[in-house]
């Protein structure tokens, strides 16, 4: 909900990026005090810095930034859909690609999130209707 309101503000990526900066930073002092006080020679490596740059950009930045630009044109009620498909294609990819297959537990657990978000995305549909009908 608050990503469809960041993605329709038109200053969805620019907020974006503040979210993330602002999330690193807070979490930076916790995340790396360990291994400052234990590795603390490991940070002065150039090679360090920009395999976790590289790390940050293609595991939150890139993936984000692509999130907002589809909710922004496809809609909540289609992007509910499209998040539904992610444990299915992980799981196709998984199997396909590295040869594992899913348990029962993770099969049901599958199911549970696509049935959970096909249902919330059905009762997304008619209130985005009456809404679009009275304007």
């Amino acid at each position: 909900m608050i990503g469809k309101r960041v993605a329709d503000a038109g200053g969805g990526i620019e907020g974006l990026g503040v979210g993330l900066a602002a999330g690193a930073v807070v979490l930076a002092v916790p995340g790396l005090a360990p291994d400052l006080v234990s590795r603390a020679g490991s940070f002065l490596h150039w090679e360090v810095w920009v395999l976790g740059l590289g790390l940050g950009l293609l595991s939150s930045v890139v993936p984000y930034v692509l999130d907002q630009v589809v909710l922004g044109r496809v809609g909540r009620a289609r992007f509910a859909l499209l998040l539904a498909l992610l444990p299915v294609t992980a799981t196709g990819v998984g199997a396909v690609m590295l040869g594992q297959r899913p348990g029962w537990i993770e099969a049901i657990g599958i199911a549970l999130v696509v049935i959970a978000i096909v249902v919330t995305s059905r009762d997304a549909r008619p209130q985005a209707a009456e809404t679009g009908s009275g304007s």
